[in-house]
């Protein structure tokens, strides 16, 4: 009777899945659980390289790695363009600033030049004209040229490394002015020619026309070029015309030319200054409308 009892027991029903679960189920590894899992991801496999580096299942340690991996490269890569665009950015800034600072430096040193030029053409004007008439009043008027030219030799920020150094007077500012005060001491204590005193001045600022030139360059002029090459026309259309009116002085002073090369500079000068004006005037319209404006006042000033 107890067998019957027995055959015919009803058993819990998770002892009995369990039982059968260990029966029909052999245990299985973890490496063995990764093998069957990468064969069921193999049979849908990626469309390109890029999604199958990324792709892997999460409960394996190489899937984990891969989702860790994706994970931070969706948290770093908008932080690393936006890290490219400030550094393009920054070096962009950078460059302007360094090209704007050397167009402000160039444009400085060409304003500086451009004075020292002007005193000293005006200087050239006065030695001259005291030369053909050595009075009391010219030579007050000489002494404030030397003090301009001293001012504005002393204000020129900088002095230019180059071929002119083989003369001993440009090789430094200090050795320039010496010499200047050499010459200015010889002009009251020789008897020198009118014409020695023009060429003598005359050589000195076509060294410095010359530094003029040499400063100014497309290339660190940027886009100011053309208005600076204006300035640099104007400049020497100047000189041509200080250097005209010069010997003009020197021909109403004494009532002729000392030679005929003499006059032939003159002539020369008057033809190189147009010449050089007009192109300044091409090469900026300012230069033109200042031209004009000069001249209808001045026309108005005498009407």
């Amino acid at each position: 009777m107890s067998w019957l009892l027995n055959h015919h027991r009803v058993e819990p029903s998770g002892s009995r899945l369990n039982r059968i679960s260990a029966i029909s189920m052999p245990s299985v590894t973890p490496a063995q659980l990764n093998v069957a899992i990468d064969e069921i991801i193999k049979l849908n496999p990626p469309s390109n390289t890029c999604v199958s580096f990324f792709r892997g299942n999460a409960l394996t340690l190489y899937g984990k790695s891969k989702q860790f991996l994706k994970g931070l490269a969706i948290t770093i890569l908008p932080v690393l363009l936006l890290t490219g665009l400030i550094a393009n950015t920054f070096i962009t800034t950078f460059s302007n600033y360094s090209k704007s600072a050397k167009i402000r430096r160039t444009l400085l040193y060409s304003v500086e030049l451009g004075r020292l030029i002007h005193y000293l053409q005006e200087e050239r004007d006065v030695s001259a004209l005291y030369l053909t008439s050595i009075e009391e009043k010219t030579k007050l008027l000489l002494l404030e040229r030397y003090a301009a030219t001293d001012k504005s030799l002393e204000e020129l920020t900088f002095w230019t490394i180059g071929p002119t150094l083989i003369r001993e007077e440009f090789q430094s500012k200090e050795k320039f002015l010496s010499y200047l005060n050499k010459h200015r001491y010889e002009l009251s204590t020789l008897q020198l020619s009118i014409v020695h005193e023009l060429e003598m001045y005359t050589t000195l600022i076509r060294v410095f026309i010359t530094w003029l030139y040499d400063a100014i360059t497309e290339e660190q002029s940027g886009s100011i070029w053309r208005s600076l090459v204006a300035y640099q026309e104007v400049v020497i259309a100047k000189e041509y015309m200080g250097l005209e009116r010069a010997l003009g002085t020197v021909y109403y002073s004494t009532g002729h030319f000392s030679s005929i090369d003499v006059y032939l500079v003159f002539l020369e000068s008057q033809d190189i200054a147009n010449a050089t004006f007009l192109s300044a005037k091409r090469y900026s319209d300012l230069v033109h409308d200042l031209y004009e404006k000069n001249i209808n006042v001045r026309m108005n000033t005498f009407l």
